[in-house]
Order: structure tokens, then sequence, then C-alpha cells
């Protein structure tokens, strides 16, 4: 089994179905190969370093959300077969609300202040384990934001849910 990070968008119907079907979900999950899923590598949790480095300080559970769109996205969600391990824990829906408020969220962030974010950010660099520079934050993680937000607009205009493993 591989460590997996990243997103499916699924129809209401067959996600109703594969509610009701745990062993088809997970045969479904683990098909990284279907265009209804967007690889995300380790992007997924680094992004919320950069975009909300409250949401890992649990020292601080009461720290504001600065994109809580996008927070919710990346984090949240409504788990789907508990006992279904996909690498990082369950599948979770994200909520219909959660996903065009990220979108939101998203356009308004310039590559230049997501540069900022990032740069400025103390965890990020051990979370790499290498030294942070502004071509790793340009050339790796804002494409894999975009991708995302490109993902999350495709399954708004069609009327998909969104899962999240």
């Amino acid at each position: 089994m591989s460590v997996t990070n990243g997103f499916r968008q699924l129809s209401s119907e067959t996600l109703s179905a594969l509610k009701a079907d745990a062993s088809a979900f997970e045969a479904v999950c683990r098909n990284y190969d279907d265009p209804s899923y967007l690889e995300m590598d380790k992007v997924g949790y680094e992004l919320l370093f950069i975009l909300d480095p409250a949401s890992v300080e649990f020292d601080n559970p009461d720290a504001a959300t600065p994109f809580p769109g996008i927070t919710d996205v990346l984090s949240g969600g409504t788990t789907i077969h508990e006992k279904i391990d996909l690498g990082y824990g369950p599948a979770k829906i994200v909520c219909d609300e959660s996903l065009r408020k990220s979108i939101q969220e998203i356009d308004a962030l310039t590559l230049e202040q997501f540069t900022e974010m990032a740069m400025g950010n103390e965890i990020l660099p051990e979370v790499l384990m290498c030294e942070l520079d502004e071509s790793i934050i340009q050339d790796y993680h804002w494409p894999y934001l975009q991708s995302l937000a490109a993902f999350l607009r495709e399954a708004i205009d069609q009327d998909l849910a969104v899962i999240r493993y």
C-alpha cells in the first residue's frame, strides 16, 4: 500500500452507491490512473503549513484561520468508511460551501503573496526538510495549488462531489 494524498470527483449517484459498498469504495479510491483523481503528492499537507500554520499549531487550537475554505478542503470534511485507511487515513467528503470558498480564496491570492507567506513560515523548512527558497514555492507548491483550484472549479461546474484522501 502506498501513501496517497489527493482528491477525487464523484457524481452524487456514484458517491451514494460507494457509501453503501466499502470494498467498491476502496477499489475506486485506489484507482489512481482515473482522470477523476487529482494527485497532490505531499503538497496537500504542505499547503496547510503555508496557508494556515495555525491549523498545525496544536498548542493554539483557537488561532484565526486566514483561509477557512482552503483549510477545510485540505484537512476537513466528513469521513466515509472510517475503517478504510487510504494512506493518510480515511477519505472525507468536502462540503460544497468549502469548495466554493476555497476557490474564492485561491483566486484572491497572488503568487507574490503566496511566496511571501511561505518564505515567512518558520515551520515549513522543517516540514520540507530542506532550506527554503522561492523557487520551490513558485515551481512546486504554487502550481499544485492552481491545479487544485481548477479541479475544484470543474467539480462545481459539473455538480460533482469531492472527496479528499
